[in-house]
């Protein structure tokens, strides 16, 4: 047997496994009778990028975006909107814990193995950490994955840098996803 408490009076139809927003008019949580909990309005994005590239040159810092960003169709969405399409940039509505993620193509156009770079994850403009790989060869291409489960204040920040390459390269197919788990 399960309880509900509610402290405003306003869940209506426990039996039905579904609890409405404090208006009465929006289904906030949904619980089947498995167990399966169901929360529509779960801010949550998973942003990719369409079409185009950015350009990384030597030494330089590139702040990654997604030049065509799709947020709307075939799956991708931006619950909430706290994903900045125009920036990359992912700004915490709520306090709690993010997955956060970012993954990238590059095309490499100059340089050697030699050269490491890093795929930058950044916290309201500050380094957080580093993801270190290795070099590329000209004419080839490497996939690039950061990934972290962060604890967010409210209006924190987060995005990715791609910097410290001694070479070239052409960044493609963005994908930027995150999760509020709790």
């Amino acid at each position: 047997m399960s309880t509900l408490i509610a402290t405003n009076g306003n869940i209506t139809n426990v039996n039905t496994g579904v609890i409405k927003d404090s208006t009465g008019n929006t289904t906030a949580m949904t619980i089947d009778s498995v167990g399966r909990v169901i929360k529509p309005s779960q801010i949550s994005y998973c942003v990719q990028n369409t079409s185009g590239n950015q350009t990384f040159t030597s030494g330089g810092a590139l702040v990654l975006v997604a030049p065509n960003p799709n947020s709307s169709t075939n799956g991708f969405h931006n619950i909430g909107g706290h994903f900045d399409t125009s920036n990359c940039r992912f700004t915490a509505p709520v306090a709690g814990r993010y997955l956060i993620h970012c993954s990238f193509t590059a095309w490499w156009t100059g340089g050697t193995l030699n050269d490491g770079w890093q795929h930058r994850l950044r916290l309201n403009g500050s380094t957080l950490h580093d993801y270190y790989h290795g070099g590329g060869l000209n004419g080839y291409e490497t996939r690039a994955n950061a990934e972290a489960i962060l604890n967010l204040s409210v209006s924190d920040t987060v995005d990715f840098v791609m910097t410290g390459y001694g070479g070239g390269a052409s960044v493609q197919h963005h994908l930027f996803y995150g999760y509020l788990l709790g």
